[in-house]
């Protein structure tokens, strides 16, 4: 049962990295929670740091490995969004949750010992946000706090929820919730339209008569704002005619 188990900090540098030295000393049972009111060196996908002030829900979890996780785990946040806030969020492929084109919240997993680390970290309790250009937080949305420990049953419920959902309904709600689709975007000179996803989460792209399979192992930057998408040279890309 996620959050059955779960451990709180003041700060900590990552909930991730916490979680990897809890493993160290001993087996966790699946579900359990790190959570920090703060993280001094928060993790994002591709390498990228995570700002993690005060006010935010910071916090990694044990998890069965499943399939399209990052999703499975986005649509948990979003239907935690809005049984509590009411207010309708997307996912921005493939690890984001956006409201009004801006990120509020973000998913990472890492594999380790044949188990997901599902970090999640949702800005919420944020009056002001200056420093990072298209992000917000359910404070800056909705204009009021909420009382986060109150709050976090409802989102461990929801993670349980979506964790052993079949994947035919996750796809459904997926491709209902995923932001852009029907968007152009660029690579290089050259314009896609973001058609869909496939059955393992890739971004399916056309142009003409070409249609490029793009996994999230490939992106080395995917503009926030979905105009452009910047591919790592030294992996061959799945170029396909229709």
């Amino acid at each position: 049962m996620v959050g059955s188990v779960v451990f709180r900090y003041t700060v900590v540098d990552s909930t991730q990295e916490e979680l990897k030295r809890l493993l160290q000393h001993g087996k966790l049972p699946i579900g359990t929670a790190v959570i920090a009111e703060e993280q001094t060196r928060g993790k994002g996908r591709w390498g990228r740091g995570w700002w993690s002030p005060k006010g935010g829900i910071w916090c990694s979890l044990l998890m069965s490995i499943t399939t399209v996780p990052y999703f499975r785990y986005a649509l948990a946040v979003i239907r935690w969004i809005d049984d509590t806030y009411g207010l309708d969020a997307l996912i921005r492929w493939p690890n984001d949750v956006i409201i009004n084109r801006k990120k509020v919240a973000g998913i990472l997993i890492e594999r380790h010992r044949n188990l997901d680390l599902v970090g999640i970290g949702i800005n919420v309790n944020i009056a002001q946000i200056d420093n990072i250009p298209y992000a917000t937080s359910m404070q800056i949305e909705c204009g009021y706090e909420i009382e986060i420990d109150k709050k976090l049953p409802a989102l461990f419920e929801a993670i349980q929820s979506y964790a052993k959902m079949d994947d035919d309904t996750i796809l459904h709600q997926v491709r209902t919730n995923m932001a852009y689709i029907g968007s152009n975007l660029y690579i290089g000179d050259k314009c896609y339209k973001f058609e869909d996803i496939d059955t393992t989460g890739n971004m399916i792209l056309t142009s003409g008569k070409e249609r490029l399979v793009v996994n999230l192992n490939q992106v080395d930057y995917l503009d926030p704002m979905f105009r452009f998408l910047v591919l790592k040279t030294h992996i061959d890309n799945k170029l396909t005619h229709l």
